[in-house]
């Protein structure tokens, strides 16, 4: 094991951003196998990011095993990770809220503005949950233009997403290379106890 995380955290960001970039091309007449392998290469890049967040840790005297999104958890002590690890996982929870609230924010907006007066909702309808599924029973024409509608919606909040992936990018940057932690503690490990009276007790 190489124990460098930074260029795990650099490829993962610069895929991320391939993909977004990728994303923000699709448009509403696209072939279906383009969006099915640009959601592969995002899954790569995002897998790099956010799938490798547990902390794997052996209890048999071997080096602990960090993830590469979580470093700085290599530096604290082995008996203060699972709280250091909490707090990250409450904090990317956090985070993925705001995430979600940022890209229904966008897609609310841009639909508002992009959508054919023909096809306009009241003030307050969430127009995204409304309208997909009256899509298929549109004809001709004004099922196009409220395809297309939604396409160039979509592409704003992707290009969001290169621009937040690209400041993920340059702080990880900045990121110092730590040495990571190469110790367990032995009291989280696994104990035999004695059980033969107990054994004999229940035979009795």
């Amino acid at each position: 094991m190489s124990k460098k995380y930074r260029p795990v955290n650099w490829a993962g960001w610069t895929i991320t951003i391939v993909a977004f970039g990728l994303f923000s091309a699709i448009r509403e007449d696209s072939a279906v196998w383009k969006w099915v392998v640009y959601q592969t290469i995002g899954a790569v890049g995002l897998g790099m990011l956010v799938s490798c967040l547990e902390l794997q840790l052996t209890f048999d005297k071997q080096p602990a095993v960090l993830c590469a999104d979580i470093p700085n958890i290599g530096t604290v002590a082995t008996n203060r990770a699972g709280s250091a690890l909490a707090l990250f996982s409450f904090a990317r929870a956090l985070f993925q809220t705001w995430g979600i609230t940022i890209s229904g924010t966008i897609l609310q907006n841009m639909l508002r503005k992009n959508l054919p007066l023909a096809f306009t909702f009241r003030p307050g309808v969430e127009i995204a949950y409304t309208a997909i599924p009256l899509i298929k029973e549109l004809e001709g024409p004004l099922q196009t233009d409220v395809e297309s509608a939604f396409a160039q919606s979509m592409v704003v909040i992707w290009q969001t997403m290169i621009g937040i992936s690209g400041f993920g990018l340059l702080l990880s940057l900045l990121m110092k290379e730590m040495p990571m932690g190469t110790t367990v503690d032995e009291n989280y490990a696994l104990k035999e106890v004695a059980v033969e009276g107990a054994r004999k007790e229940y035979a009795a």
